[in-house]
């Protein structure tokens, strides 16, 4: 009877088992989370920037290129790469509004994860990169 009871109450490996079927799980979770926060933060930056690129092109005097360079700046002092930013200007007058839009080619740090994840479950070759997109207006 107690060997029974001994081996009814031994629970040793079944700790270490556990946390192998969830680990998986919990490093994805934590990898989207990253995905996710990363993604947000460079729509973020080209909001603010397209904001930065009306705002200048309702003041006179603002060329498109002082524009473009204006918005190309902010990118990159918030920590975007500008070979990935792409820019349209739009410089507004009195008849027409200043339209500044900014598209950026996001690619997650943990991209490679999400890639083999679609190709295990899909059997499909996903694109890792997304496009993102922000436009502003403003009255002249």
């Amino acid at each position: 009877m107690t060997l029974i009871r001994r081996f009814r109450w031994t629970t040793s490996g079944q700790v270490v088992v556990e946390m192998a079927l969830v680990m998986p799980l919990l490093g994805l979770i934590v990898a989207g989370v990253i995905h996710f926060g990363s993604m947000m933060h460079a729509q973020q930056v080209i909001t603010n920037a397209a904001r930065v690129g009306a705002r200048l092109g309702t003041e006179s005097g603002n060329s498109q290129g002082t524009v473009y360079g204006a918005v190309m700046d902010y990118c990159e002092q918030a920590g975007l790469d500008t070979s990935k930013v792409t820019t349209i200007i739009t410089i507004g007058s009195e008849t027409t509004d200043s339209v500044a839009t900014v598209g950026y080619q996001f690619s997650s740090p943990v991209r490679d994860l999400f890639v083999a994840m679609a190709r295990l479950i899909t059997g499909a070759d996903h694109s890792p990169i997304t496009q993102l997109e922000a436009q502003c207006t403003m009255k002249f």
